[in-house]
């Protein structure tokens, strides 16, 4: 029987992508190379205080996400208990998305249980303590993790291998960031923007985006640090406007005026010009599946575009 993929069927429904992204500002993205189960942090191998650790960060910031990453099928000769081998290191890192001022941090680990000795709300706050860690960036984060859904290894694997060979070290799988039916998704951070439906022939375009301070609308998900209707907002402020350089808007305001309408004002970093918005959140009868399972059918939305003065 042929497989159906629940990214192919949304794409073949003409889902928007736009507007998708879960709201996310802050990430904790620790390495580990073994197996990945479907909730890959939970069901590690992972000492019991570390996993605990950073579900507590991710409890107390409702906009933070707790990833694993690794590269491909180089391990780094863990032990049995989830541990380096000798002479190995953990690379674990901290993103903080921002309009200005996004921050990569990278940590170099000898054991996992380093993760408990470090200030990591220090980290956050940006204490100049820190500022040694701090990396240039881009990092790329591709999810390819197949045994949470289908659509991610089937689809992201292989973008997976094309950024590797094009950027190499600033490309890392990653476990599940959600939205598996846009397969393949990835993140670029530390400016925390989410892409999807990313196939071979795109990689080369979002590279030279990313590397020019721009932004690929056409596979643009969303800013994850903005709400899902100010990320849709932004979309359509630069489809009309043809403006994709990554700094050149503010958001100012986002105030939902009324159930699923939003008035949504940018100002522009040249000029100070001001953009307002106003969109709403439309359900279509069509539906698509949230997995490969196709067993949690949901009704296509998309916000739709207003005015714009």
């Amino acid at each position: 029987m042929e497989e159906k993929y629940c990214s192919v069927i949304s794409e073949q429904l003409e889902e928007p992508l736009f507007g998708s992204a879960g709201q996310t500002d802050t990430f904790f993205l620790l390495e580990y190379n073994g197996a990945w189960e479907g909730k890959a942090l939970e069901k590690s191998p992972l000492p019991s205080a570390v996993k605990e650790r950073l579900n507590d960060l991710v409890k107390a910031l409702p906009t933070a996400k707790s990833l694993l990453i690794k590269r491909g099928a180089q391990a780094i000769g863990q032990t049995s208990s989830g541990q380096p081998g000798l002479g190995q290191t953990i690379n674990f890192y901290i993103a903080h998305a921002a309009e200005a001022g996004a921050r990569l941090y990278r940590f170099e680990l000898s054991a996992y249980e380093e993760v408990l000795d470090l200030d990591l709300p220090g980290v956050l706050a940006g204490q100049r303590r820190f500022e040694h860690y701090l990396q240039a960036g881009p990092l790329y984060l591709i999810c390819t993790n197949g045994r949470r859904d289908l659509c991610c290894a089937r689809f992201g694997f292989p973008v997976y291998q094309a950024l590797r060979e094009k950027v190499g070290e600033s490309v890392w799988e990653c476990s599940h960031v959600g939205g598996h039916r846009f397969a393949a998704n990835v993140y670029h951070l530390p400016e925390g923007v989410l892409y999807g439906r990313v196939t071979l022939p795109v990689v080369r375009g979002l590279i030279a985006a990313t590397q020019s301070g721009q932004m690929r609308l056409e596979n643009l998900r969303g800013r994850s640090m903005y709400p899902q209707p100010v990320q849709a907002a932004e979309y359509y402020l630069r489809r009309e406007s043809g403006e994709v350089g990554l700094d050149a808007y503010r958001l100012r305001q986002a105030i939902e005026h009324s159930p699923g309408h939003w008035r949504v004002r940018f100002t522009s970093t040249a000029g100070s010009t001001e953009h307002e918005l106003e969109i709403r959140l439309e359900k279509s009868d069509q539906q698509v599946f949230e997995s490969c399972t196709l067993d949690k059918p949901t009704s296509i939305v998309q916000y739709k575009l207003l005015t714009i003065t």
